[in-house]
């Protein structure tokens, strides 16, 4: 039978080499890809190490908590674990199988007056094996373990985020706090304005509308105040619970902001294919759908296996290993599909269809990473020209607030433009603070859109010291 068997393989492998090619990865087209960013200020600062640029010690303690304890993070790990199970499992198809199975048996024959009894006992070891002569199983396993490399890649990305996330919400709490502080400062001002100004009614110098004014600005600090302890409260207790704390609003922030001093390379916009870890997801799993189409095409090639079995059967276990007794079979199959009701071809539709949906999501990936790094490097400079414009309005805000104080106090100004002038000062220290965390969150953006790695290794040596 096998003399016979295999020239029919070989025949077969020779037609199905002709017209099965090795899947072909479809490439992006840069065509229209510029070779530079339309804002192309640059450093020679790494954007690898980017924790370092915010010049805050806590930030690698806190990421690298964050890594080992929260969780979303670490069902991210877990599927990483699941990928790498199922790419095992796809190559261990490609093998051949040998299994080892026993059995006994006892029965009864005969009437009631001449009863008979007897006993089976059976062994054998049953070995079989598909041909991977067309590659099927190859692919299988080749879309396995892009599969496993895309999920790679996907807790990377994840580990980048939370890493990001991390900063973001340290920093909205330091913002929170720096808000709070500023609103405490400005009831306490406002507080020292209106005991004043009830001085000087009560000296009959000022007037009941006056007192009226001062206490309604008095009130209105007061409720900011309680608001901003409100945000605070929740920025700290967002951070616990991303750092896998239980939220008990007990975290310590620091009192400073960081200052975006440095610009930071951006490269070329053809470098972040290799550059960002989701970019990278998405052509791993553009790859595995790549393999899984040629996998499903040589669906329609016949399939070979050889199947082989040794054991035996008897009445006593002793004479299951009798050399002599011992039966052995080996048989060689080929199955082609002949009618599948089309169930093979709409397959390969399907796997089809999968491969231009993994295309096009690579490409849609790709341009709104450009869009991040566009909108969030162009944003650098307007944000920072925005901070210089509220710096120069506390600046002269609060020469203004001074100079009413004085001229109210001497009676050459109404309360109208001290309260005006004193509620102006705290409103633009309030937006620069406002303004300095949105340069820091977009400078984080920034180095995301641009894939850099906050550089684990770095982090950890930082927190040593």
């Amino acid at each position: 039978m096998i003399k016979y068997l295999l020239p029919l393989v070989f025949s077969l492998t020779f037609v199905s080499c002709k017209i099965f090619q090795n899947p072909q990865i479809a490439s992006v087209k840069t065509d229209d890809i510029p070779e530079k960013w339309t804002f192309t200020k640059n450093s020679n600062k790494s954007i690898d190490k980017w924790l370092s640029d915010f010049k805050d010690k806590n930030l690698f303690s806190l990421v690298d908590e964050a890594v080992k304890n929260n969780w979303n993070f670490q069902a991210s790990a877990a599927r990483l674990e699941e990928a790498y199970a199922v790419a095992k499992i796809a190559g261990a198809d490609r093998l051949p199988t040998l299994n080892l199975e026993g059995n006994a048996s006892r029965s009864r024959s005969g009437s009631n007056i001449s009863r008979q009894h007897s006993n089976e006992y059976g062994l054998f070891a049953r070995f079989s094996w598909e041909l991977d002569i067309w590659g099927k199983l190859k692919d299988r396993k080749e879309a396995a373990e892009a599969d496993l490399n895309s999920q790679a890649f996907t807790y990377h990305a994840a580990r980048l985020s939370l890493a990001a996330s991390v900063c973001r919400f340290w920093f909205n709490a330091v913002e929170a706090k720096l808000q709070l502080l500023l609103a405490e400062e400005t009831e306490k001002s406002f507080l020292n304005t209106y005991e004043i100004i009830d001085e000087r009614f009560k000296r009959g110098i000022s007037e009941a509308l006056d007192l009226r004014l001062a206490k309604v600005d008095l009130a209105n600090a007061r409720q900011n105040t309680q608001q901003r302890k409100a945000n605070y409260d929740a920025a700290v207790r967002s951070l616990e619970v991303l750092l896998g704390r239980y939220p008990k609003g007990e975290l310590a922030v620091e009192n400073t902001l960081p200052e975006i001093l440095e610009n930071i390379p951006l490269g070329i916009p053809a470098e972040m294919l290799n550059r960002r870890p989701d970019i990278q997801a998405a052509l791993e799993a553009l790859q595995a759908a790549s393999f899984r189409t040629s996998e499903k095409k040589k669906e329609l090639l016949p399939g070979i296996s050889l199947t082989s079995s040794l054991g035996n059967r008897a009445e006593s276990v002793e004479d299951i290993f009798n050399a002599e007794k011992i039966l052995w079979s080996l048989v060689g199959s080929v199955s082609q599909p002949i009618f599948q009701g089309g169930r093979i071809r709409a397959h390969i539709e399907q796997a089809k269809a999968r491969e231009k949906i993994e295309f096009v999501s690579l490409i849609q990936i790709f341009y709104e990473a450009c869009l991040e790094v566009e909108t969030a490097s162009n944003a650098e400079k307007f944000l920072k020209e925005k901070e210089k414009q509220i710096g120069i309005s506390v600046d002269e805000s609060q020469k203004a607030f001074e100079l009413a104080k004085d001229r109210y106090s001497k009676g050459l100004s109404d309360i109208i433009t001290l309260l005006v002038s004193q509620r102006s000062e705290f409103t633009n220290r309030s937006r620069l603070l406002d303004v300095k965390l949105q340069r820091i969150l977009n400078r984080l953006n920034l180095y995301l859109a641009l894939g850099g790695d906050y550089d684990e290794k770095t982090s950890k040596t930082e927190e040593k010291n």
